[in-house]
Order: structure tokens, then sequence, then C-alpha cells
């Protein structure tokens, strides 16, 4: 009984999305006719998101001014990760003072959701907003929290952020009127029908063909999970993974929840500081009480893995 392969379709970058589904529509076009008539019904919108997943490659493949605009929004989305892991941290101070100052910039920062999901245009708005914030309303809570730093980088990356979509505003009227997650979703959900589709009809063995194109299919799809699993780095690798002593932590009688400074370390390479959120995620155990706490981080992204450090609750 053949079926077709789940594909991990979220870690494929665009390139390698779109290559998938150019060779997919070649397959289909060669299928026996019994796969074809098959899915015939789903092959006109198949087609007219290929098309479109086309245009947009061909525009971002033209454009000198993608990659910029996408690594510093990376550089703004790595700032915003570290400023929100920093207060979520600081709501577990010891100090009124400072949980409440970490209280109010949490709820600000809340009111903007998910900030990476946007688009450029609309984060450009919500980043601008957040920082007139922080300079003005919210000034003496960036201090309490000592976050001066980090705002004033934040302010920096945003500056060069917004340069490069004035820049970018020159390019517009080549750009196709769809968005990349339009497109992405609109192929894959019509793909994804074609599966139910083609799977079905190789368990029920209504004709060859569905099993001769599952055989023709299913490497390309194992190639490209395996590629994306290969490229992740390992966090369980101890010579790789460094994380910084936890200090001495202090008992509160709530959960302690220290943020570890973490970096992985390549041969040849300098170390790469890991961003909570983005790179890991953290879970806690045993870490309400006094003794030996332990902390483990989870990769998430390129990184995959785990490792567990510990670190000690006291009460003074």
């Amino acid at each position: 009984m053949k079926k077709l392969i789940a594909l991990r379709f979220k870690q494929l970058p665009f390139s390698a999305h779109f290559d998938f589904f150019v060779k997919l529509s070649g397959l289909l076009t060669s299928a026996g006719d019994a796969l074809r008539n098959a899915v015939a019904a789903l092959m006109t919108d198949f087609s007219a998101w290929l098309t479109k997943e086309e245009s947009l490659m061909q525009w971002i493949r033209k454009s000198i001014l993608t990659e910029w605009i996408a690594e510093a929004d990376r550089q703004i989305d790595r700032l915003l990760v570290g400023i929100n892991a920093l207060v979520k941290a600081s709501l577990h101070s010891t100090s009124a003072t400072t949980r409440n100052a970490a209280h109010k910039i949490q709820i600000m920062l809340k009111q903007y959701g998910r900030i990476s999901r946007e688009s450029y245009d609309e984060e450009a708005g919500d980043v601008r907003a957040i920082i007139e914030q922080f300079d003005g309303p919210y000034a003496a809570e960036v201090t309490t929290l000592g976050l001066t730093n980090w705002v004033n980088d934040l302010s920096t990356a945003f500056e060069h952020f917004e340069d490069l979509l004035r820049r970018r505003e020159t390019e517009r009227s080549a750009k196709p009127p769809c968005t990349t997650r339009e497109v992405r979703k609109g192929i894959e959900d019509v793909y994804h029908q074609m599966v139910e589709i083609i799977n079905a009809n190789s368990v029920a063995n209504t004709s060859p063909d569905f099993a001769a194109f599952i055989d023709i299919l299913n490497p390309d799809i194992e190639r490209l999970n395996a590629e994306f699993a290969r490229s992740q780095k390992d966090l369980g690798r101890s010579d790789h993974t460094v994380v910084d002593p936890i200090d001495t932590q202090q008992y509160t009688g709530k959960p302690v929840t220290p943020l570890p400074l973490v970096h992985y370390r390549e041969e040849g390479k300098p170390a790469a500081e890991l961003i909570f959120g983005k790179d890991f995620t953290i879970t806690y155990r045993n870490n309400v009480h006094t003794g030996t706490a332990e902390l483990t981080i989870h990769g998430r992204g390129s990184y995959r893995g785990a490792k567990t450090v510990t670190f000690n609750i006291i009460e003074t």
C-alpha cells in the first residue's frame, strides 16, 4: 500500500518550494490517464497558483534589495525577541519596581502581536510606534530594565530597514499583486487535495498509474526532507553547544526562570550567539524550591536537539 510521503513545506526556502512544484507540474503532465483524470478538476487552480509563484520568483530574483531587506528584517526580529525575553525574565525579579516596569512594557508590546508575521510595511509601522513608545512614555521603564542599549540598537536597525524599504518603492510597479504567503498557501492547499486523491486511489488500487507516480515523487520528497534535517545544527552536541554558567538564583516561592547565554561553535567559524525564541526555547524542572534546578534548551528553526544544564536556587 503506497502513499505519498508528507513534505515539510514550512522549512523550504522559496526557491526550493517553487522548484518542487515546477517538477510536480511536469510529472502530472506525463502521468497516466487515470491519475490525470482524477486530479483534472484541480489542475486549473494548480496552474494558476504556479503561474503566480513563477511571477513572484522572477521578481524576487531580479531585486538586488530583497536579501538586504530580509537580513535587516531578521536583525529587527532578533532584537525584538531579545527585548521580549529580557522583559519576561524581569517579571520574576525580586524588585517590585523592576517587576512593575516589566509588566508595563509587556502589556505595551502585546498590543502589537506577532510582528514577525506581518508584511514589511506593516512591520515598519509597528516597529516605529514601539520605538516612539520606548523613547517617550516608557523611557523610565526602559532605563529601569537596562534596555537602553537594546532600544538604541533597534532604532539603528530600523533606520537601515526603512531606508531599504524606501529604495524598494521604485521597484514596486514590477511586483506581482500577491504575497509570498498567499501564493504558498494557495498552491499547497491544492497540492494537499491532490495528495488525498492520489493516496486514496493507490490504497484502493484503482490503477497502476497512482503507484507509479508515487514511486517517482517520493524520492524527491525524501531528499527535500533529508536536506533540511542535515542543515539543522544539533544542540545536543556538547562540543558545539556552549551555555554560560547560570548564576545562583534566589528563592522567591515562584518558578525561577533565568535566561541563559547560549553559543554554537563550529570548527573554523566564529561562535554564533543563539537567540531565545528564534533559535531555541526553554523548559524548566524543579525550579520553584531551593536546591538544584534543571534548564533544558530545545533547538528551533535552524537548530535541533536539546541540551540540559543545572543551576542552584538558594534562600538568603
